[in-house]
Parts: C-alpha cells; structure tokens; sequence
C-alpha cells in the first residue's frame, strides 16, 4: 500500500505545487489540499498512467444511480444524505473510506470535499491488483454484491 500513498503524494505534488512532504495519507484532496475537480482528473489520467490502470469515469454514487432500482436507492440516500447503509458502501467500495472519514461525511458533496489520498491509493491498488478489470468494473461489481448482502439482512 505504501507505494500507493506515495504515487499519489508525489502526483499531487506536482499538479497542486506544494511540497510532497505536506501531504499525507488523510490529507483530504479538496478539504485539506485545496484541489479542485480539474486537478482530481489530473490525478486520475496520471495515476492510470503510472500504473497502466483504467481509472474511474464515475463515483460510487453515480455508478450507483444508473444500475440500482429506486427502493435500493432509497435505503442508501435521503435525497442528498447518506444513510448508514449508504455510507456502509463507501468502506465496503474499492476507496475505503474509514470510519473516522464516515464521521464528517453526511452529504454526496461531503464524499468528494473529504475523498483523500489513503482512498485514492486503495483504488490504485484494487485496480492494480485486479487482473486487467478496470475501476468501473470493480466498483459495479462492489454495488452488486454489498447491495445484494443488504437486500438478504
């Protein structure tokens, strides 16, 4: 995981001009680090690059919105909030988002504003590690199975 963390310090480095040593693994892309969404796909484009990985097109959520019916929706937002099975999604997702993180994430906008560079390793390392999926696969594929689990409780 380390070589992770520090590809993506050392990416955000360089696109944000700070000194590598002023990021760290919690440090939020947007909240703490001051990125916008151009610099976010900057991040991406050259992340697949160092790793030949396809990137995401999409968030967990949008992803989520295209292929889950309305009632399974439901049980994850409240119109913009996440529910507890929501949030239960962005740990159970390729990105995984802490418990700590969980506590200051209650919006969709919250998600993007405190998505930081632990989450972006994770994703590097699932898509790295995956076979020749690319993230879009993996995160469908995580919609499916922890959806259907919360369907069976």
């Amino acid at each position: 995981m380390k070589k992770y963390v520090s590809a993506v310090c050392e990416e955000l480095s360089s696109i944000l001009f700070v000194e590598e040593n002023t990021i760290h693994e919690n440090s939020s892309l947007i909240n703490d680090l001051g990125a916008d969404s151009l610099d976010v796909i900057d991040l991406s484009f050259n992340l697949g690059k160092k790793f030949k990985i396809t990137m995401p097109t999409k968030s967990v959520f949008a992803h989520a919105y295209e292929v889950l019916s309305e009632e399974v929706l439901n049980r994850l937002l409240a119109e913009d909030t996440l529910t507890q099975e929501g949030k239960g999604l962005l740990v159970y997702s390729c990105y995984d988002y802490t418990s700590e993180q969980l506590n200051t994430i209650h919006t969709l906008g919250d998600v993007f504003g405190e998505t930081n560079v632990h989450n972006w390793a994770s994703l590097c390392k699932a898509t790295y590690e995956s076979n020749g999926k690319n993230a879009d696969e993996i995160i469908l594929k995580e919609i499916e199975k922890y959806c259907s689990e919360m369907l069976i409780k």
